[in-house]
């Protein structure tokens, strides 16, 4: 690479180009060739010429690469990249020697088959994974020498990917930042409005519940593929909640992929937003992408709740925790976690410095720096001890934000815990004590009897 670039430009001495000096691997090497042949095509439909000889060679170069090094060892959404990356190029040549054609046929068949879920769920349960996904089988889709019935089988999942997609963006068009997801990295959601009311992703462990510029996601899967959950963080039953279009309750989002404590810091459990047992972690991180302990959760099926909820079930530790949400429309959520073991449950709500915190005892009034916007975070249990405290989050790779940590804590009286919480525009209307009872009763029944089916 630095050899023909050095030939392009003379004045170019190759100790300079440190763009490629640390990046020939294949998933670099991949968006190279999206991004450098998605360029050409984009100068050919408008006609402006250039000398494409260099810049083919290169191309050359990086297909040859990946083609010795597709990424079969850690597979997912790298080996997506990798079979995107070669379908975009191979689609504009003259010949495709039919070695490389059936090497493609078989690996794109593979890769649909294990990675892309039922309901259109990359397997990494990644937002923004989900994004890129989007766009790769958006290219296999239109590969012209794969089979009929591969291309049959793409554009299907391709439909049901952006649907999945559009489920886990928000009114803002960005993705939730569950597991490693950052903003910046994939378009912005701009199809058609996802739909209001209940919608699951069964498969991927996903639920939301919305209206208008209301949106709440729950997470309720496992934290990764068996064979490779690296992008996965504890944010067991963890939720997002936009009111009327910006984000209060957020997750703690991904910074950086480098290890150290800021990494292990943001994949915990105690930074994320689910209930959770105090001083237990159910995940074991090992530097950037290891995971040592795998733990999953479900998403409870829609046949089991009322109208307007939904629900998820984990398993680690001292025990059981569920969570139902109800959804009031233009109202707020009514939140009702119950923890099942012998240990302290605790839960955080995490909330961006883009509102302004005014405490009267246990009542969180909130005011919008940016929109003319209020909220209140109140508790409905009255057993409870209330904090706060300073913390951040991310919803850019390099960056940290401010927000507050808001916790709640049941004082303990039996092996049963609960708490409802109200999240929502104005305080929680006058039936939400009954309503959360109601929720309880239907948690408890959960814990005991309904058993989830994970995929993973």
């Amino acid at each position: 690479a630095t050899t023909l670039i050095s030939n392009a430009d003379k004045s170019v001495k190759v100790t300079d180009i440190n763009a490629f000096n640390a990046f020939w691997f294949p998933y670099a090497a991949s968006h190279r060739i999206l991004s450098i042949g998605s360029a050409l095509l984009v100068l050919k439909t408008r006609n402006i010429n250039i000398n494409f000889n260099i810049i083919q060679d290169f191309l050359k170069a990086n297909v040859a690469f990946v083609l010795d090094n597709i990424e079969y060892e850690l597979f997912n959404n790298h080996m997506e990249r990798n079979l995107a990356a070669l379908c975009l190029y191979y689609s504009y040549v003259d010949h495709v020697p039919l070695m490389i054609s059936n090497r493609l046929e078989r690996d794109v068949t593979e890769l649909l088959s294990k990675t892309v879920l039922p309901d259109g769920t990359q397997v990494e349960r990644s937002p923004m994974y989900q994004g890129l996904s989007v766009l790769s089988l958006s290219i296999m889709m239109d590969t012209p020498f794969l089979s009929d019935n591969l291309r049959s089988d793409l554009k299907r999942r391709s439909e049901l990917s952006r649907k999945a997609f559009g489920i886990l963006c928000h009114p803002d068009g960005h993705i939730a930042l569950l597991n490693d997801s950052w903003h910046g990295e994939v378009p912005l959601y701009s199809g058609p409005p996802v739909p209001s009311g209940r919608l699951m992703l069964p498969q991927g462990g996903y639920g939301r519940l919305s209206h208008g510029d209301d949106v709440c996601l729950l997470d309720a899967g496992a934290i990764g593929p068996s064979w490779n959950p690296g992008h996965g963080h504890a944010d067991f039953l963890s939720l997002e909640i936009t009111l009327g279009g910006e984000r209060i309750i957020v997750d703690p989002g991904t910074s950086r992929y480098n290890s150290g404590e800021e990494r292990a810091r943001e994949r915990s459990a105690a930074a994320h937003n689910g209930p959770r047992w105090s001083g237990f972690e159910p995940v074991e991180f090992l530097g950037c992408f290891k995971v040592g302990r795998l733990v999953k959760a479900c998403l409870i099926d829609e046949s089991f709740l009322p109208p307007l909820t939904i629900a998820g079930k984990v398993n680690y530790g001292p025990g059981t925790m569920v969570r139902i949400i109800r959804h009031f429309p233009n109202i707020g959520y009514l939140v009702a976690d119950l923890w099942n073991g012998e240990a302290h449950g605790h839960v955080n709500w995490l909330i961006p410095d883009t509102w302004v915190i005014n405490r009267q005892g246990m009542i969180v009034n909130l005011s919008s720096k940016t929109i003319n916007s209020e909220a209140c975070i109140m508790p409905i249990s009255t057993k409870i001890e209330v904090s706060e405290t300073p913390s951040k989050y991310s919803n850019h790779y390099g960056q940290l934000q401010s927000a507050h940590s808001i916790g709640f804590q049941p004082i303990c009286v039996d092996q049963k815990q609960s708490l409802i919480t109200w999240i929502g525009h104005e305080q929680a209307p006058s039936s939400a004590k009954g309503d959360g009872d109601y929720l309880i009763d239907i948690l408890h029944s959960i814990a005991i009897n309904n058993k989830c089916d994970i995929i993973f």
